[in-house]
């Protein structure tokens, strides 16, 4: 596992370019540029050997070389180079002569680079507190430095430093770290490994619904991201988790998508570790002879390849079993095949769940069982007062290292802080500075500006000036016409006012002189003088029976058009009649001279004027007149 934050550190971490070199030979230049080359395109990882003889060849003249930094490199892709020879003491030289270097070219960034690698350095030798102590010494420099990067794989590397001693909740923690920041840098690859690290820690703790969404949040990130290793392993995690739920038909197919992927992949310990698994879950449902012959595949294999820890679980398995299917015999011959594999200091943990399945077997075995009763209870008992002893050296190295991560969590926020006020001055002189500047671009170019403005303003203002005149007078035409459209419109308003009122009038002045006519005629002596006198009487009714409001009427629609259509649309329960009386009340008309126009008595208009007033939906203290001139 430590494999993959060993391979994450590298590549996110990143060096300057080297200075160019003097007083050194052309071969020995293109032995520099090669081997730049080969750091940038990373040859450590495809061919170690080249790697190593290239930067042995760089250090073989370093003496000569006036750029620290080469040097530095060269020593850290030796010690990567021997590292992934499996090489441990050539790897501890190289790093520590890189961290010696560091310190001497007083380089942070170099110092925690070194510390990093002696940290991975020591995880594979099982140093897990001396891994722990490199990683915190390097998050410390790193943090001072704001190297978010570089700090996010020293998280992730005390995680699994701390993981490995068995503190499963301070690991967890430190990953966590490292996860916000992966996050925050949108580094997927990254945070896929680190998810599936903090889920391994949940199944070892048997936590195992707190894993399953980090597995499969893992899974979407190495899927979109084709890392079919890392694939492989989630889903054999993931099977893990639902077998232990005993949802053992979703365990079997995500066993095989395991074994599938890396078969594809040519990622045969991955495909062992599932099958093993696999092999587990079906002995678990009960089907035992498919788990037999799993295990049998994972111990041909394990022989094979002199994979001994393998064969013993395997083993370990089979007989598990066998007990399980009521053969103690068979149970018996695989234990003590596995017993005789095992090693009890290496293999502790296993050594004695072998002595216990033997044990058990001793009801229906010989006496000599009891002896491996014995060992199993000496062994249990002196590895206890050893987890006893362990556990207070765990104890106070735990709170050690909690001083020092308060101390790196202070430091960060100071840092922060310090940060903070950095970037507010750089951006208030980058501001002033670019503000001078303008100021300076501004001014000249304003100069220009002016020169070349100036003429043609002359020719702007003499151009606005006969336009606005033009305007002024547009204005006053159309302003000249607009006073005249209304004061004729008041000029025809008051003309059909008036002829209204004069038709009035003259038709009251016929019916007074009808009526007084009327008086005459019993005075008249003879027929004939009466005769003439009702003649006369007709050509005065013929001469009245014109309609004056018609006339009225039909000059306010052809003054107003649309009043009529707004007005009966606004108001459409207005009857003919009342939309007459509202036309005539528009032209400020008395309730006297509208009633002697329409012939009818002053009190019904009143009424009239009241029905209107209703139904125009009016309060006491609006004006008829004001509401009906709205619609003119």
């Amino acid at each position: 596992m430590w494999r993959k934050f060993f391979i994450a550190t590298i590549v996110i971490f990143c060096f300057g370019g080297c200075q160019r070199t003097d007083k050194i030979s052309m071969e020995q230049k293109d032995t520099i540029e090669a081997f730049n080359q080969s750091y940038d395109n990373s040859l450590e990882d495809r061919d170690p050997d080249s790697a190593l003889l290239l930067a042995q060849k760089v250090l073989s003249f370093k003496a000569q070389i006036h750029d620290q930094e080469i040097v530095f490199r060269a020593l850290t892709n030796a010690g990567l180079a021997h590292e992934r020879l499996r090489q441990p003491d050539s790897t501890a030289i190289y790093y520590i002569q890189a961290l010696r270097l560091a310190y001497l070219m007083n380089e942070p960034s170099n110092i925690a680079f070194a510390l990093q690698m002696r940290g991975n350095l020591q995880i594979d030798q099982k140093k897990y507190k001396s891994a722990e102590q490199s990683f915190l010494e390097a998050l410390e420099i790193n943090c001072n430095e704001n190297d978010s990067c570089q700090m996010a794989a020293n998280y992730a590397g005390i995680g699994l430093a701390r993981s490995s001693m068995g503190e499963p909740d301070s690991a967890t923690a430190s990953y966590l770290e490292a996860l916000k920041i992966f996050k925050e840098e949108k580094d997927a690859y990254n945070q896929a490994i680190i998810l599936g690290n903090i889920a391994t820690q949940f199944i070892e703790q048997n936590m195992h619904h707190k894993a399953e969404p980090y597995l499969r949040n893992a899974l979407h990130f190495n899927n979109s991201l084709g890392n079919h290793f890392s694939l492989a392993e989630n889903y054999n995690s993931l099977g893990t988790v639902l077998a232990d739920r005993h949802q053992y038909d979703s365990a079997f197919f995500l066993y095989d998508e395991s074994i599938r992927i890396s078969r594809q992949s040519n990622y045969a310990f991955g495909e062992i570790i599932a099958t093993f698994n696999l092999a587990k879950a079906k002995a678990n449902a009960g089907k035992f002879d498919e788990s037999n012959s799993l295990l049998q595949q994972v111990y041909t294999f394990c022989n094979t390849n002199n994979i001994t820890e393998g064969m013993v679980r395997s083993l370990l398995q089979q007989g598990k079993n066998a007990i399980a299917l009521n053969t103690p015999q068979k149970a018996q011959l695989f234990l003590k095949e596995a017993l005789t594999l095992t090693d009890s200091k290496t293999m502790t943990s296993l050594h004695i769940e072998i002595l216990y399945g033997l044990s058990k077997l001793a009801i229906q075995a010989s006496p000599e069982s009891a002896v491996f009763f014995d060992e199993y209870r000496q062994l249990t008992d002196s590895m206890a007062e050893g987890q006893r002893k362990e556990k207070m050296l765990d104890l106070e190295a735990f709170y050690h290292n909690r001083e020092k991560e308060n101390q790196i969590a202070q430091l960060k926020k100071d840092n922060a802080i310090q940060k903070s006020r950095k970037l507010i001055w750089i951006l208030i002189f980058t501001v002033t500075a670019l503000f001078a500047i303008g100021m300076v671009y501004v001014f000249r170019k304003h100069q220009v500006y002016l020169q070349t403005e100036k003429e043609l303003a002359i020719t702007k203002l003499n151009a606005q000036k006969l336009q606005l005149e033009k305007n002024e007078k547009e204005m006053e035409l159309h302003r000249q016409r607009a006073e005249k459209n209304i004061l004729a419109r008041q000029l025809k308003e008051q003309e059909i006012m008036h002829q209204a009122i004069s038709y009035s009038k003259l038709i009251n002045a016929f019916h007074e002189i009808r009526e007084r006519l009327d008086d005459f005629k019993p005075r008249l002596k003879n027929k004939r003088d009466g005769e003439a006198f009702d003649m006369v009487l007709q050509q005065i009714d013929r001469a009245n029976g014109r309609s004056p409001l018609n006339e009225v009427i039909t000059a306010y629609s052809e003054l107003h058009p649309s009043f009529y259509p707004k007005l009966s649309v606004a108001f459409p329960e207005l009857s003919p009649r009342e939309l007459q009386i509202c036309a005539l009340i528009s032209l400020n008309m008395s309730t006297k001279e509208i009633a002697s126009l329409l012939s009818i008595s002053i009190k019904s208009t009143e009424i009239a004027r009241h029905r209107i007033r209703k139904k125009l939906r009016l309060d006491t203290g609006q004006n008829l007149t004001t509401e009906i001139l709205a619609f003119v």
